[in-house]
């Protein structure tokens, strides 16, 4: 049985404002999951940061690896969440672990394609990042591996200026936001440089940027399963 917001989102496509008010009310229910999260994947990023040699480099290539992985478990969570269905961290972890290889060749493959239409002329690369937008989500709800770009065009398929509108509206309410908030974090850490606090001042202050940066990624997954779902008719299937 679905749950009313699930039926919400697969009645029509619906606008940022909403997307960004569903999106607070399941990141909220989900903010002890998400503060983990946020420890697993910036406590080696951190660390690396502070440390040289091959101690520091080994913790950076973990944290970039924890990073797909944990990328990957949010959309689960999300919509598990939405379809009132438990949320338990582990198993999201371990569905999202086997998709670590695919996601990671496919999203080297997007990058380049949308490149070179950025640079042979920006109109065709703007195009391209609109049709596979979706890609990384396909992977880790519809477990697509490989023709997750296909799937991804299917959900843009005659929405494009749909898609393309709500992506710029998004991009306005949430990524100038966190331009603003890394601009400002770098300020502090200058002045709390100045002053000399220790990194664990630091920490703090981009572990608490961090958890922000799950609430726009949940903002996605609601923007990827609202046209998911009023493509396909359906709720689809969630893996784990």
């Amino acid at each position: 049985m679905e749950s009313n917001l699930q039926h919400s989102l697969k009645k029509s496509l619906l606008g940022v404002p909403e997307y960004l008010s569903i999106g607070w009310s399941e990141f909220t229910k989900n903010i002890q999951i998400f503060c983990i999260f946020t420890l697993i994947t910036n406590l080696p990023l951190l660390l690396s940061e502070q440390l040289s040699g091959g101690l520091g480099i080994l913790l950076s290539i973990i944290g970039n690896v924890l990073l797909i992985v944990v990328g990957l478990a949010v959309p689960n969570v999300v919509e598990r969440s939405i379809r009132g269905q438990s949320v338990e961290m582990m198993t999201v972890l371990e569905n999202a672990a086997p998709k670590f290889f695919i996601a990671f060749v496919v999203s080297i493959a997007v990058s380049m394609l949308v490149a070179l239409g950025l640079i042979v002329l920006i109109v065709p690369g703007i195009w391209l990042s609109i049709q596979y937008s979706f890609t990384y989500y396909a992977i880790a709800l519809r477990d697509c591996g490989f023709d997750a770009m296909g799937y991804s065009q299917s959900l843009v398929k005659g929405r494009w200026w749909a898609a393309f509108g709500r992506f710029v509206l998004l991009g306005l309410s949430v990524f100038i936001p966190i331009l603003l908030l890394t601009f400002a974090a770098g300020i502090i850490s200058g002045l709390l440089g100045m002053v000399g606090l220790t990194i664990a001042a630091l920490a703090v202050l981009y572990l608490a940027i961090g958890i922000i940066g799950y609430y726009f990624a949940t903002v996605s997954v609601i923007m990827f399963l609202n046209f998911d779902y009023t493509a396909q008719g359906s709720s689809g299937s969630v893996g784990g």
